[in-house]
């Protein structure tokens, strides 16, 4: 009896012995394999690594195909297998999750055509060649703040449902972003208003064209190389442009200002345009320099507006046609 006990102990171990190389582990990292190498992710680093342009539409006709995670975009930024290509476009996707990048230097122009992002933008402090954005969503907060772009910010035609800010940004190029909405009437954490371009400067062209801004916006201190384009933009609550200077045409024809408005202390180094605009809450011109004309023909006032101390070099255009509302 004690003879067969030993013997069953020992066939036992033998038993465990042999069965203890073949665990879960294998089948698992099989499983993340898998999971992470996924075939959309697999097709945008094969197109990427060809000629930098991955449209999903065009390697997945079902959408639920076109997606793919956030941190999956950042791992490729990082990636040294992609410092060399000179562009990244990705097209047609959805990007879930939050797009954490503060403080990466990316040496390549991205581009999104098409995509929504189902999550926040943070690219605080991140140095750039250029960013565009194109017909597209993002449902969280865009935080541009302190960015430094060699070229291009592009913003265009897309939909922002929370604040946008670009704080300090320094962009060496343009700052684009024609028939956008800009949704959001909350403060994110740490700024000063939902739509901040507080204190940036942009070396080229700055265009918001047809823009919608529906939160407070505060432009204070910014610096425009050239062009800012403001034209037949609305803007729902107050907004601020306080000491901005403006290095050629300040464009505000067409402009709808729903709240109050201050261009207090401002300086624009060629002409100023408010052809048409509307001012349904008070306007502040106080100390305002415009070195050649100032266009305020076929405006209406409905509120008050002050004009203390201005400085205009070649004239003042206010004919008839300036209306006062109420």
């Amino acid at each position: 009896m004690r003879r067969f006990f030993r013997t069953f102990v020992a066939a036992m171990g033998i038993l465990l012995m042999i069965g203890q190389p073949v665990s879960p582990v294998k089948a698992k990292s099989s499983f993340l394999q898998l999971d992470t190498d996924s075939p959309t992710e697999e097709y945008i680093k094969e197109e990427l690594l060809a000629d930098g342009d991955a449209d999903l539409a065009v390697g997945f006709k079902n959408e639920g195909q076109r997606v793919v995670s956030a941190d999956f975009i950042v791992s490729l930024w990082k990636d040294p297998a992609f410092q060399q290509i000179p562009f990244f476009k990705l097209r047609n996707a959805t990007i879930r999750g939050d797009i954490n990048a503060e403080g990466i230097s990316i040496p390549f122009n991205i581009e999104f055509w098409n995509c929504n992002f189902l999550g926040r933008i943070n690219l605080q402090r991140a140095h750039l060649q250029s960013f565009n954005m194109y017909d597209g969503l993002v449902t969280g907060a865009v935080r541009l703040n302190r960015i430094v772009a060699e070229e291009d910010v592009a913003l265009y035609s897309t939909v922002y449902e929370q604040a946008v800010v670009l704080f300090a940004a320094n962009i060496g190029g343009s700052l684009l972003a024609k028939d956008s909405q800009f949704k959001g009437t909350q403060i994110d954490e740490g700024t000063s208003a939902p739509f901040e371009l507080w204190k940036v400067q942009v070396g080229q062209a700055t265009e918001f064209t047809n823009a919608v801004i529906r939160g407070e916006a505060k432009v204070d201190d910014a610096k425009f190389g050239i062009d800012v384009k403001f034209d037949h933009a609305t803007f729902e609550k107050a907004a601020t442009f306080k000491n901005i200077r403006v290095g050629n045409l300040a464009d505000f024809q067409g402009a709808t200002f729903k709240s109050d408005v201050s261009f207090e202390s401002s300086v624009m180094e060629r002409d100023t345009k408010f052809t048409g605009a509307t001012f349904d809450g008070d306007a502040n011109f106080d100390y305002l320099t415009v070195d050649r004309f100032f266009y305020f023909d076929k405006t209406t006032f409905n509120q008050k507006f002050s004009f203390k101390y201005p400085t205009v070099g070649a004239g003042l255009i206010l004919p008839k046609q300036l209306f006062m509302g109420r």
